[in-house]
């Protein structure tokens, strides 16, 4: 038997079973009662702008869809955050043992500054719009990662 979702239009709130895409799938369509755009991403219903998604422009298209995923996705993180679900895993001792085969490396943050604001939703949103198309950017990757040196 296939599995079964239940989803529920946001904009007129009718509700109707399909049967469940594979994860990770974004389906994106009308709502079959009030034809509005919605958006289908691991069983979440979101709003989309009809006229964004009809009249757009390729790149306007792909700005919506990300940023609606992001949305819902910090909306599902502040879910899991708030409902303490996040238990970080007890540490484990060290054997004292360093550089064996397998063992796993601790990876440190290269920056580290503890009294820095929480990254907002609004941090997230300007990373996606802005920072990520321009990371390849050797000027932009070099201001903020500084310029690589070169040992011979």
């Amino acid at each position: 038997m296939f599995p079964i979702i239940e989803v529920e239009c946001p904009f007129c709130k009718t509700t109707g079973q399909i049967m469940a895409p594979p994860l990770g799938s974004i389906i994106v369509g009308p709502c079959p009662r009030c034809g509005e755009m919605v958006l289908l991403y691991n069983g979440t219903v979101m709003p989309l702008d009809k006229n964004i998604m009809t009249d757009g422009t390729i790149e306007e298209k792909k700005q919506h869809l990300l940023e609606t995923i992001v949305d819902m996705v910090a909306v599902k993180v502040d879910e899991v955050i708030e409902n303490d679900e996040f238990k970080p895993e007890p540490k484990q001792k060290q054997s004292g043992k360093k550089g064996k085969a397998g063992a796993k490396k601790r990876v440190s943050p290269s920056v580290n500054d503890r009294s820095a604001p929480p990254i907002t939703r609004d941090d997230i949103r300007d990373f996606v719009n802005i920072d990520l198309h321009l990371i390849d950017t050797r000027s932009y990757f070099e201001k903020v990662f500084g310029k690589k040196k070169i040992e011979l």
